[in-house]
């Protein structure tokens, strides 16, 4: 490990998330990327933290650009609907290539 990602690791160990933990001991991180000095991952959270967690990548963002050898931080947030949140009768659309999609109402 080279001493730039050594520091974002860190960085990134000392963000908090909601529940007491970081970045890093909540295994929310997904493809880090560092070159060049551009920082690019994934946070990876439940659905239901969504609203909590946008100040955070702001912050995240702010931190790392920060860094002495970063010189852009690009941060997407995404969220996975849980399965109990979806109906069990609702399937997806029919997608055929030429037409609209089908519309199942049941």
């Amino acid at each position: 490990m080279n001493s730039l990602q050594n520091k974002v690791l860190d960085c990134l160990s000392s963000i908090e998330v909601p529940g007491g933990s970081n970045l890093i001991s909540r295994d929310l991180i997904r493809a880090l990327e560092i070159k060049d000095g551009v920082v690019r991952f994934v946070i990876e959270i439940d659905n239901s933290e969504a609203e909590l967690f946008n100040p955070i990548v702001k912050n995240t963002q702010r931190v790392l650009e920060a860094i002495d050898g970063v010189s852009k931080a690009s941060i997407v947030l995404t969220s996975q609907r849980d399965v109990s949140e979806t109906s069990s009768n609702s399937r997806p659309p029919d997608l055929k290539i030429g037409k609209h999609p089908d519309q199942r109402v049941e």
